[in-house]
């Protein structure tokens, strides 16, 4: 399963990218890529108690033209479906 998130108006240059998720006892596994490059390592949001981790780490992004979108890559099984993304902080690098 994938998500795909266009970053067209995202001026072009060099970013950190934070997510601001819910981790939960249903949480799934999560990669971002962007073309067909993967710029993350796979993210969990699977945890036993449910939180609000506002703040974790996702990748370095390299923003320009034809390389304006981020796609969201989901590993699911029956045990683990779920993710909720609550916000994309972008931090501009130099």
């Amino acid at each position: 399963m994938e998500l795909r998130v266009s970053l067209k108006e995202i001026p072009a240059g060099k970013y950190d990218l934070y997510l601001d998720v819910m981790k939960e006892p249903f949480g799934c596994e999560v990669s971002l890529w962007q073309r067909q490059t993967p710029v993350s390592e796979w993210i969990s949001t699977r945890q036993e108690k449910e939180e609000r981790v506002k703040e974790v780490f996702a990748c370095e992004l390299d923003i320009r033209e034809f390389k304006n979108t981020l796609t969201f890559r989901f590993k699911t099984d029956k045990q683990k479906t779920g993710f909720i993304l609550n916000r994309m902080k972008l931090i501009r690098k130099g």
